[in-house]
Formats: structure tokens, C-alpha cells, sequence
């Protein structure tokens, strides 16, 4: 019976934590304002940020989302400036509803 309960309990944790997991989606944005900036080991990132409309329990409102960029895809994204709207495959996280973007690959 013990065994049973530690299986049942174990497959409860992995199927909770599994909702969480982030998913790559195609977005089109526009971006209203990009940051370039460097982390602590001195590797350069951007963070385009765009707005996304939203709805709660019947109310619309305007969130802001940043995307991350890093590594080959921050070469990518250096070169988008505010104003522009881009097309991007990007891993979505939704961390109690502030959602913020990795961004994989910029689509031209």
C-alpha cells in the first residue's frame, strides 16, 4: 500500500511540474522599445519588448512581454529597433501570468 501511495504521489509531481514546461510558438509583434545588455560574464543579450492585448474574468487590458535573446539569436535581434513589427519562433513561459518570451529564431 506505502508503494503504491509513494507511485501515485511521484506521478502526481511529474505530471504537475510537466504544465509548466515551456512551448514554441510562431509570434508576430511589434516591438515597442529593444534593450541591448551584457550579464555578468560579460555575454551580450537583447530584450525586445512588445505588448500583448488580455483579457481577465470579462476585463481587456494591455500587458507588456519581454523576449529574451541570447547567443546566435541575439545577433538576430540586435538588429530590431522599436517600431517594428517581427515575425519569431519563440519558447513561451507563463510564470503566474507574466509571460515572457525566449526568443529561438527570427523568421524573415
Amino acid at each position: 500500500m506505502k508503494k503504491h501511495l509513494a507511485v501515485l504521489s511521484l506521478s502526481l509531481v511529474l505530471t504537475c511540474s510537466g504544465m509548466a514546461a515551456a512551448e514554441d510558438l510562431l509570434l508576430t509583434a511589434r516591438v515597442e522599445r529593444a534593450m541591448q545588455k551584457v550579464n555578468k560574464d560579460g555575454a551580450p543579450y537583447t530584450i525586445l519588448f512588445i505588448s500583448e492585448d488580455r483579457t481577465l474574468q470579462g476585463v481587456s487590458y494591455t500587458a507588456e512581454a519581454p523576449i529574451f535573446a541570447f547567443g546566435p539569436s541575439h545577433q538576430e535581434a540586435s538588429a530590431v529597433q522599436g517600431g517594428e513589427t517581427i515575425k519569431a519562433i519563440v519558447s513561451r513561459r507563463d510564470n503566474n501570468g507574466d509571460v515572457t518570451y525566449t526568443l529561438r529564431k527570427i523568421v524573415k
